[in-house]
């Protein structure tokens, strides 16, 4: 981010605004709008000061409150005029050789009023956590977010040049390449760090920054209340961490599980003829109380006659629908492959189908062209027809590749493309 007094030739200026306006046309739109708060309490720009912004979603106000301020961090400017207009732009004072932050406060409450509104989903991303290189040493940005009961953060874990870690109930990003990205926008994800709350009435973030110069700085910081895709997102995997079916004696069994199983009320059993179409067959509900896993099945008692389709429709716990990848199984008489992946070019999820003699575990390697090992995973498998979800294909790279699978004594193998 820019500090006062910089000066730019014309030339660059005219690139800079050429990527502004790329950003700005690019843009996701917010799920909040923070502008022109109005001082209610306090004193300005002080801790303990209250401010509104008015309308940050319709029907919805937000009051914010400067809660703490560390290590000599000070406020300039409460939300400064420059970057997005959407997002919460604090301008902070770094003193030389200090290391600290500034702690805020925003609750959600009916226009017009105090009375707390509860919000199913508040993104909150912070962008542009960059820092600055001075003759005699570095400045590095950081932002905090504090946790609540249903929470996950999410930033690009290849090529970041964030360290992310966990102190108490507060995520922090902490930058470490100490270089400088000018101007405020969304096309540098290697600076940008997202958290996301639901059903919370108010959130609690931090911005700070480590200047370990002799030199004294303030630095225009961005709070932006929107989710954002990330190309190697830190989600390792999906709160479904496998669905899997088995086909015996011509009737289907499936079986799912679940981590953080308090995020979803209701598992609905939804079976189709075709891949569009499908109607619910059973409905499961979720477990209140909070654990690391939660396994559940379902049995579906009708003859597998034909092709049948089968997903489930998850319903969080705020209200937001997911289905997972889409199991399929053929009826006897149709016959069927014993190893095959489909769809064979994969963009997010795949679904793995392989003909057990017994119960056993198999082996599934996915591999280069060249031979190389690029992912590994234990399968367990039950007598019968398999169908199993190969969830969280982040961590393979788009390519060429062939995946191998070895049960028992026999190896099977297909060709692969990672989208």
């Amino acid at each position: 981010m820019k500090s006062n007094g910089t000066r730019f030739l014309l030339i660059v200026v005219f690139l800079q605004l050429l990527i502004l306006i790329f950003s700005f046309s690019t843009k996701a739109q917010p799920d909040y709008t923070f502008a022109k708060p109005v001082l209610l309490s306090g004193t300005d720009l002080a801790v303990g000061a209250k401010y509104r912004f008015s309308a940050v979603r319709p029907g919805v106000d937000g009051i914010l409150t400067i809660v703490d301020m560390k290590g000599k961090m000070t406020l300039k400017e409460l939300d400064g005029p420059s970057g997005f207009d959407e997002a919460f732009q604090p301008y902070i004072n770094c003193e030389p050789k200090s290391k600290g932050y500034v702690e805020f406060l925003i609750e959600f409450v009916s226009a017009g009023t105090t009375k707390l509104l509860i919000q199913k989903e508040v993104p909150l991303t912070a962008i542009d956590i960059d820092g600055y290189e001075f003759p005699d040493n570095k400045l590095f940005e950081t932002d905090g977010f504090e946790e609540s009961s249903s929470f996950y953060i999410d930033y690009d874990m290849l090529g970041t040049s964030l360290e992310v870690k966990k102190t108490g109930n507060w995520v922090e990003a902490i930058n470490q390449s100490a270089i400088t990205y000018d101007g405020i926008d969304t096309v540098q994800k290697d600076v940008m760090f997202t958290a996301v709350h639901a059903n919370v009435s108010s959130v609690r973030f931090r911005v700070g920054a480590d200047n370990q110069s002799k030199e004294f700085m303030y630095r225009l910081r961005s709070i932006y209340f929107k989710k954002f895709i990330y190309s190697n997102s830190f989600l390792p995997k999906s709160p479904l961490l496998s669905f899997n079916g088995v086909e015996k004696s011509n009737k289907v069994n499936l079986s799912w599980t679940i981590e953080n199983n308090n995020l979803f009320k209701s598992f609905s059993i939804e079976k189709g003829k075709s891949s569009s179409s499908f109607i619910e067959i059973g409905k499961i509900n979720g477990v209140a109380e909070v654990s690391a896993q939660s396994n559940f099945s379902f049995a579906d008692q009708e003859l597998l006659t034909e092709t049948s389709f089968y997903r489930l429709k998850m319903v969080g716990i705020n209200g937001q629908i997911t289905y997972s990848a889409v199991l399929v199984f053929r009826g006897k008489h149709q016959g069927s492959s014993s190893f095959k992946i489909f769809p064979s070019v994969i963009q997010g999820n795949a679904t793995i189908s392989v003909t057990a003699a017994s119960s056993g575990t198999a082996t599934l390697d996915i591999v280069d062209y060249s031979g190389r090992l690029i992912n590994r995973r234990q399968l367990q498998l039950l007598e019968g027809t398999n169908n199993i979800v190969l969830n969280n294909t982040n961590s393979i790279l788009s390519g060429n590749y062939l995946a191998v699978l070895k049960i028992d004594k026999t190896t099977y193998s297909q060709k692969i493309i990672k989208k």
